[in-house]
């Protein structure tokens, strides 16, 4: 396992990790819709290796701190893994319908990955120049189908977010999600 991702797992374990069954899969629950008809209430994320890195997001924050709109909501979930010797940050957020408050949510959320790899390269818990430099992908799952393009994402340009089209009993590879 790379030392960095154990490090990362070990900070964030009692915080708000989740973990990945021995086949590489592991439940993504939106608690928001759990018990909600026609909206997207889990999904199953295949493929994950074992040294990879599932946070539930939506419940960490900054609040108090900064008092401006959309900084203290959050993706639903982050995964840190290991691709070709590569370390990725895959931003999730799960979602019913379009929603104007996606594009915040993931930048917010961006920030705060950013910030806590800062801390912990702060404290010589990554050390790996692959890791503090790693590739970040934005993914909305849907319940149905959305626009390539949804509204406000203008600007976005090549970290613009993939949207991919799921049910509750459609799994999702991980690889879906590069």
């Amino acid at each position: 396992m790379n030392s960095d991702l154990w490090n990362i797992k070990e900070a964030l374990e009692k915080q708000c990790k989740v973990e990945i069954s021995p086949l590489g899969e592991v439940l993504l629950v939106e608690s928001k819709n759990r018990d909600r008809r026609n909206c997207l209430g889990a999904v199953k994320v295949r493929n994950l290796p074992q040294q990879s890195v599932v946070v539930k997001f939506e419940s960490v924050g900054v609040s108090g701190l900064l008092d401006l709109k959309g900084v203290n909501r959050h993706c639903d979930y982050v995964i840190i893994t290991e691709n070709k010797k590569d370390i990725f940050v895959i931003l999730i957020e799960l979602k019913t319908g379009q929603d104007s408050e996606v594009p915040s949510q993931l930048r917010a959320s961006e920030c705060l990955v950013d910030y806590v790899f800062s801390v912990l390269r702060s404290f010589s818990r990554i050390n790996n120049e692959k890791t503090v430099h790693h590739n970040k992908r934005f993914v909305v799952l849907a319940r149905r189908s959305l626009p390539k393009q949804p509204t406000g994402f203008v600007g976005w340009k090549s970290d613009a977010p993939k949207f991919l089209s799921c049910r509750d009993d459609e799994p999702v590879l991980l690889g879906q999600m590069f």
